[in-house]
């Protein structure tokens, strides 16, 4: 640590380097090529594909025995059936493979395979579907006549529409509509009939 008296900043001694620049660059270049030709080269010799093959069946080997563990280790297992209870009374809705239960489709399969009641179609389902309805009897309606020139063309049932030339002016404006209930007091109705305004 210097102490700067004197204004005065002299340098901090130190050694030159032993290598410049460019053999600092070529001595990291070499090293470089070196590790590539080893990665290259080693793959290909005798010791190195030796020492593969050797771990490759190591491998295999672990593999075979973990194997052979499981296998004599296996563990045998056998369900016994429970024993059948005779139920007294078949349910509403049941299968046909349960002992003292009984059919309940509406026709009887000719030559039955499954244990399941007679259907007809793929259907998961097991449910009675509704009857198709058949083509209903709709008449078209005729189509409507243009009327006779001497003929009106309103019709008695039609609602008379007012006489202004735009909808929107037909409508009476607020002040003019007749008042059906009494006048509102209070803050609100105030508000609100200022706004009107």
């Amino acid at each position: 640590m210097y102490f700067n008296f004197e204004e005065n900043h002299p340098d901090t001694p130190r050694l030159a380097s032993s290598l410049s620049v460019l053999e600092r660059v070529l001595l990291t270049t070499v090293l470089y090529l070196l590790v590539v030709i080893v990665a290259l080269v080693v793959p290909k010799t005798e010791w190195y594909k030796a020492r593969a093959l050797e771990q490759q069946q190591a491998l295999q080997q672990r593999v075979e025995e973990a194997a052979q563990r499981q296998r004599d280790n296996a563990r045998f297992v056998f369900m016994a059936p429970r024993v059948e209870m005779r139920t007294p009374k078949p349910p509403p809705v049941a299968e046909l493979s349960d002992l003292d239960r009984r059919a309940s489709a509406k026709e009887r399969a000719r030559d039955p395979k499954n244990a399941l009641p007679f259907a007809r179609g793929n259907s998961p389902e097991r449910i009675d579907s509704e009857m198709a309805a058949g083509p209903r009897d709709v008449k078209p309606e005729p189509p409507p006549t243009a009327p006779a020139k001497g003929e009106s063309e309103a019709s008695p049932s039609a609602v008379p529409l007012p006489e202004s030339s735009n909808a929107a002016n037909a409508r009476q404006p607020i002040a003019e509509r007749p008042q059906t209930r009494g006048s509102a007091t209070g803050v609100l109705a105030d508000a609100i009939r200022n706004v009107q305004k």
